[in-house]
């Protein structure tokens, strides 16, 4: 599974995302674990579907509620998602 990680963490960064999302769907339908999960969870940031991403990441630390990598990707997506514009409503 490793090699196969390597190849999907090849295409997250050559910018195939769909690609990588759907090999990361079978890996996921076969064996659950963290690692698969935050990489779906990346990818569906790239896509820029954060609640998906989200989903992904919580369900990480229903599993592991220790793991700081989850940790820390539901925290930058909770700042992204509560920024608000404060100029646009204040002309």
């Amino acid at each position: 599974m490793n090699k196969e990680l390597k190849e999907i963490e090849e295409l997250i960064s050559t910018g195939k995302v769909q690609e990588a999302l759907s090999r990361l769907s079978v890996l996921a339908d076969k064996e659950s674990n963290s690692t698969i999960l935050i990489h779906i969870g990346d990818v569906y940031c790239k896509l820029q579907k954060m609640a998906k991403a989200m989903n992904c990441y919580l369900k990480v630390i229903d599993n592991d509620p220790d793991n700081k990598k989850a940790k820390n990707k539901i925290s930058m997506i909770s700042g992204i998602l509560e920024y608000h514009y404060k100029d646009i409503y204040n002309p």
